[in-house]
C-alpha cells in the first residue's frame, strides 16, 4: 500500500467524518471495550507467555482507548484517562498477586519448599554458637573469605580482620553470628 493512498484514506476520513462520527457516538462503550480486551491480554500475557507481544497489544489498546474516550468528551476522556493510569497498574499487581501463582509459570518461579520450623532454626543456631573457641585448619585460601574444617566440617570462614590465610593453616573462631563464622589465624593470636 502506498504512502498516497494512505493519506488519501485518511484525507478521507477526516473530510468525511466517517470514523469519528462512530468514535463520537459510541466513544465510551468503544472506549471501556478496549479497557477489557486490554485487561485480558494482560491475563491471558501470563498463561500464554508471547515475549511481551500481548503486552504491547494491550498497551497499543489502552492508548487507544484513551483516545476514544477523548474524542467522545474531552472532559470524559480526561477523568477516563486518569482512572486508567490509577487503574491498569493495580489490576497489574493483583492478577500477579492472585493469578500468577496458580499458575505453572509463577509455581517454577516462586519457591513454596518446607520451611524451617524454629526449633531447627533454634537448634542450628545454637549449634553454631559452640563453634566459638574451636580451632580448625584453612580447606582454601581465606581471602578473606573461604573454607575451613572446623570440628569435622568444612564452613564457610572469613577472617576478623581482612587476613589473607594460605590453605593448611589453624585458625580459631572468635565470633558467630547467625551464619557468619569469624576466624582468626593462630599466628595472630600468639602475637
Amino acid at each position: 500500500m502506498s504512502v498516497e493512498r494512505i493519506l488519501s484514506s485518511v484525507t478521507w476520513l477526516a473530510e468525511s467524518g466517517g470514523a469519528l462520527v462512530v468514535v463520537s457516538e459510541w466513544g465510551v462503550a468503544i472506549a471501556i471495550a478496549l479497557l477489557l480486551v486490554a485487561f485480558a491480554l494482560i491475563v491471558a500475557e501470563i498463561f500464554l507467555p508471547s515475549g511481551g507481544a500481548l503486552s504491547m497489544v494491550a498497551a497499543f489498546l489502552l492508548v487507544v482507548s484513551v483516545i476514544a474516550a477523548v474524542l467522545h468528551d474531552t472532559t470524559i476522556g480526561l477523568v477516563y484517562l486518569i482512572a486508567v493510569l490509577v487503574l491498569t497498574p493495580k489490576f497489574a499487581i493483583m492478577v500477579l498477586k492472585l493469578v500468577l501463582p496458580r499458575t505453572a509459570v509463577g509455581e517454577r518461579m516462586i519457591h513454596r519448599g518446607n520451611p524451617v520450623s524454629d526449633t531447627e532454626r533454634r537448634a542450628v543456631v545454637h549449634e553454631e554458637k559452640t563453634l566459638v573457641g574451636h580451632v580448625g585448619q584453612t580447606v582454601t585460601p581465606l581471602r578473606p573469605g573461604g573454607r575451613a574444617e572446623i570440628a569435622g566440617e568444612s564452613r564457610d570462614v572469613v577472617t576478623q580482620n581482612g587476613e589473607m590465610v594460605d590453605v593448611g593453616k589453624s585458625v580459631h573462631v572468635v565470633e558467630v553470628s547467625g551464619n557468619r563464622i569469624v576466624v582468626r589465624p593462630i599466628d595472630a593470636l600468639q602475637e
